[in-house]
């Protein structure tokens, strides 16, 4: 997790029932706003030919339908619990909690949890029901008992087509368990304890809670993501974290990320920008309360307070939430009214803008110097920026606020007011919980479904891009209403069809032979003729393909390229071999391999037949099988070509269409770079071989592909490497790590000729981004762009103890500066100034620990912070050991100053008339262009760096 943060220290610089349907309020410049589906809570979600089904708390037994994650329809009852074991209060449809469902071999399966606490009995397990169709109805097979408890269930289906599942158990607070099973409702071995949550970590801010399993498989590494802390509100701890294993039962506490993946948006608010009715340099913080009518009627403006007055901190409430930031008790208040008051210090140059923050149980008003700012006749929980009349009302120096504020149901009042200079304070959006990370519409792209909540908004269902840099796992989120940033919608795919009304005719199809009618959302083969058909669409290289296929006949499956008559690549479901076959046509000479299917495939059901073009290797995959022989088929077709449907004589079925251009590769699998000048692409040692195994001479002139990823033979001058169509409008990114701190690498998001062409290069000397684009007149236009940020940082738990954090940094980073809280670890309401002088600091470099000297305390802009600098360091890890013989655990998180590193994930995105520039998920740039279609390309200069865990996918872009 990175943030791109100005002037945190001193030395940092700012960068630049009825059927209805529920959808999110989508902006016209194309960016991202949440909530998708409103008022849904923790919810499961499918993904099956081509739309997305989702069903949980508050669908009462029902699900809603997108096509695009962004628009659903909806609801559609599907199932109703009948068995002995949820009877009573507990059987209720909305008792159906935590769906997750599966689709294997022509059944749809439903497991949900029953969380039931109720006066008749507690019922908490996890239950099985199975249906033919995706909108049911679901029944259940065995209604005598539950098939496992407790709760939160999840199946994971691995590429070989064992099965997993996952579950929450009540063993050490709630704990993820593991299990191999047999069939979807058969458990074939013990279960395999995972982890619960960790004490003195952030996983447990408040209780021991670790629920809410999901885990995919990407690129050979398996990912779990899960929930930690209590998920009500009353809290406000719900958080989203990532296990990363090399197997499905491999999740352990030690390959968890030591940092929440999605939190709320006001942890780092409190660490980033000072409230100034907390930190004032002339008290401590208090606030002057009454709790009957105050006296004085003009009590608003009253310099001083009258008698009765006292004196406490914010957070004013009846109740005390242990661990709760939503609700965390300072000062009791227990009558039905309250009064508050307080002055503060303002300086317009320093403090800049200012949000007010509140979070009251009944009718609330504010004052700022005597003039009403807020008024709220209910509950709320809201950040507020002051406009520029409010703004008005400031004065340099001693200012005033005052709070009249009703009790409500259960008494809450809390402050603050943040100085966010030039900044602006985000609508509250908090506890992320319940994740789906699935496969989004155009194939390529990840998303994450999941529940938040935000103000004004009832807990309902959001959706953020997932990104991979190379194999970490990174979330572009939290986001909600009106997010500032720069965050797109689901690309849709190239080319996409799901048949819920539109004919199939030439518009969108080329026949080669028979015809396709539509009718009750697919695509049937009319009558017994063969049918041959290609999608409509500008041939590509590289590509993803994918349809739902039906057979009704002996043989029917998809093309995955064809060029013509003679050369073409056929994927076959054959029914009477009870085979796939790969059947491939050079110049007419037709070759046929056969392989092996499931022994309990059903050839009359939907099957997804999938196919990635990467170059001149196809991966195929059937119902997100990976078959042995098929997952990675070399071949000489490495030009353009048009994929498209295929059956003999028969009545098969057709939907879920999608094509989408673009590739998706790392390590051994690279494929397709050209080389620029005299440059060559290396693999096994011979020039253009398709042969994909570790290469380890390096010499000039050569790219190398390894299983680290491809890059240059040596480092000296300029290596370039093209790649891809030439396409309008896309995404390309790529991670880049360098083996040394000095010259440049970076990517062409551009690339049509050598006088026309985008170049963004990363310089690890100068720590910068540098933009260059060089169009056909030889016009060059450069911006400069600081790689200086400020990245939070949680101690590694492998690494950490009561008298020692440890703060691994990912990859060799050049450091100058450490910002540290005053406030220790645990004890938010004691302030220990130059809390660092108590902690011994060294860094890891070059395999040694050395003393981090020369520590100068710089000027901090936030009174709980130290921010301290010192010449420059390459690091891996920083270290903290307490000096004294005690036992205190004074910091968790900190903030790290850096200027270089020498990994990054570079992105760009061609979309209209601009390109935007990302490093690891941030926003550095935008530029304008004028560029048609075009390539893209890696290069290096004087510098050997790898790249790895490419992916570029062609957009649709309608501004």
């Amino acid at each position: 997790m990175r943030l791109l943060i100005g002037c945190l220290f001193i030395f940092c610089c700012a960068n630049n029932q009825a059927q209805q349907t529920r959808s999110s309020q989508v902006t016209r410049d194309n960016s991202l706003s949440n909530p998708v589906l409103p008022n849904i809570a923790d919810a499961g979600v499918l993904r099956y030919n081509g739309q997305y089904y989702i069903g949980g708390v508050r669908t009462n037994g029902s699900f809603y339908v997108s096509s695009d994650l962004l628009t659903w329809k909806g609801p559609h009852h599907v199932f109703s619990m009948n068995n002995r074991w949820a009877t009573g209060t507990a059987s209720g449809d909305h008792q159906i909690h935590a769906n997750d469902m599966v689709y294997i071999n022509g059944r749809f399966h439903l497991y949900w949890s029953v969380n039931h606490f109720g006066n008749d009995k507690d019922v908490r397990h996890i239950g099985h029901a199975l249906s033919d169709k995706v909108l049911g109805p679901y029944r259940e097979p065995d209604s005598l008992t539950w098939l496992d408890s407790r709760i939160d269930p999840k199946l994971f289906v691995d590429d070989d087509g064992k099965l997993y599942m996952y579950m929450v158990k009540f063993t050490d607070g709630n704990t993820i368990w593991g299990r191999p099973m047999k069939d979807p409702g058969t458990f074939s071995g013990d279960p395999v304890y995972h982890f619960a949550s960790l004490p003195n970590t952030w996983e447990t801010a408040d209780n021991r809670v670790i629920e809410g399993p999901w885990v995919v498989k990407y690129r050979e590494t398996y990912y779990m993501m899960y929930n930690a802390n209590h998920t009500s509100t009353q809290w406000g701890n719900y958080m989203l974290g990532v296990a990363q294993s090399k197997t499905p039962l491999g999740f352990n506490n030690a390959n968890k990320y030591s940092y929440p993946l999605l939190q709320s948006n006001q942890f780092d608010l409190k660490d980033l920008y000072t409230d100034l009715l907390r930190y004032d340099s002339t008290d401590s913080g208090l606030f002057w309360y009454i709790t009957t009518k105050p006296s004085d009627t003009n009590w608003q403006h009253s310099a001083l307070p009258s008698e009765g007055w006292k004196q406490g901190r914010s957070g004013f409430a009846a109740e005390y939430t242990k661990g709760s930031t939503t609700r965390d008790k300072k000062t009791e208040w227990k009558t039905p009214e309250i009064w508050l008051r307080r002055d503060f210090n303002y300086n317009k140059n320093q403090h800049g803008n200012l949000a007010l923050r509140l979070n009251h149980s009944g009718a609330s008003q504010v004052w700022l110097n005597g003039r009403i700012i807020y008024d709220s006749t209910g509950s709320r929980y809201v950040a507020l920026n002051l406009d520029p009349a409010e703004t008005a009302l400031l004065r340099n120096g001693r200012n005033s606020i005052a709070v009249y504020s009703k009790a409500g149901q259960r008494p809450l009042i809390d402050v603050a007011l943040f100085a966010m200079r030039t900044d602006t304070a985000q609508k509250i959006v908090y506890s992320p919980g319940q994740p789906n990370i699935l496969k989004g519409p155009n194939g390529f792209e990840w998303w994450l479904v999941y529940m938040a909540d935000q103000t004004d908004q009832r807990r309902s269902q959001y959706i953020d891009r997932v990104h991979f840099f190379d194999r970490t796992m990174f979330v572009d989120g939290i986001t909600g209403k009106d997010v500032s940033g720069y965050h797109p919608l689901p690309a849709a795919p190239s080319f996409g069809d799901i048949f819920d009304g539109a004919p199939a005719n030439a518009d969108r199809y080329r026949f080669l032979k028979g015809k396709l009618n539509v009718t009750d959302g697919e695509a049937r083969q009319t009558g017994s003729d063969p049918i041959a058909v290609l999608i409509k669409d500008t041939p590509a290289v590289n590509y993803l393909f994918e349809a739902g296929v039906k057979p009704g006949s002996t043989r029917a499956g998809i093309y995955a390229w064809f060029q013509d008559e003679k050369n073409n690549l056929l994927i076959v479901l054959n029914r009477n071999e009870k085979k796939l076959q790969i059947v491939s046509s050079k110049n007419a000479v037709v070759k046929t391999k056969s392989l092996g299917l499931p022994e309990d495939f059903d050839f009359s059901v939907y099957h997804t037949v999938s196919v990635t073009k990467n170059y001149s290797v196809f991966k195929i995959e059937v119902d997100g099988l990976k078959l042995p022989g098929a997952d990675e088929v070399s071949t000489f077709f490495s030009g353009k070509g048009l994929p498209g449907l295929f059956s003999t004589a028969g009545n098969t079925a057709f939907d879920g269409v999608i094509f989408t251009k673009g590739f998706d590769e790392a390590g051994t699998a690279i494929q397709g770079w050209q080389p620029v000048g005299t440059s060559q692409i290396v693999k096994n040692g011979r020039v253009g071989s398709p042969v994909k195994s570790s290469v380890t001479a390096r010499d000039p002139g050569k790219w190398m592909v390894d299983s680290t990823g491809i890059s240059p033979g040596i480092k000296t001058g300029v290596n370039i490497a093209v790649k891809g169509d030439f396409l309008q409008d896309y995404e390309f990114g790529i991670q880049v790590t360098s083996s040394d701190t000095a010259g440049a690498a970076g990517i062409y998001p551009v690339y049509i000729d050598k006088e026309n062409y985008v170049q963004a290069r990363i310089d690890f000397t100068r720590g910068e981004l540098i933009i260059t684009s060089v169009d056909s007149r030889m016009q060059t236009k450069t911006l400069h762009v600081s790689l200086r940020q400020a990245t939070p940082r949680y101690s590694d738990i492998k690494y950490t103890d009561f008298a020692e954090n440890t703060y691994s940094l990912g990859c060799h980073t050049k450091l100058e500066g450490l910002r540290i809280s005053r406030h220790p670890f645990n004890n938010p309401d004691t302030l220990i100034h130059d809390l660092y002088k108590k902690l011994e600091i060294t860094y890891l470099s070059g395999g040694n620990w050395k003393p981090l000297t020369g520590l100068t305390k710089a000027g901090s802009r936030h009174a709980a912070f130290d921010s301290l600098s010192f010449q420059p360091v390459y690091a891996d890890a920083v270290r903290f050991t307490n000096k004294g013989a005690d036992n205190n655990r004074y910091l968790y998180k900190i903030w790290v100053g850096e200027t270089n590193r020498l990994s990054y994930n570079l992105r760009a995105r061609k979309a209209g008339n601009k390109i935007h520039f990302f490093i690891d998920g941030n926003k550095m740039a935008t530029i304008d262009h004028q560029f048609g279609p075009s390539q893209v390309g890696l290069f290096t200069d004087s510098n050997r760096s790898v790249f790895t865990g490419a992916l570029l996918y062609h957009l649709q872009v309608s501004l």
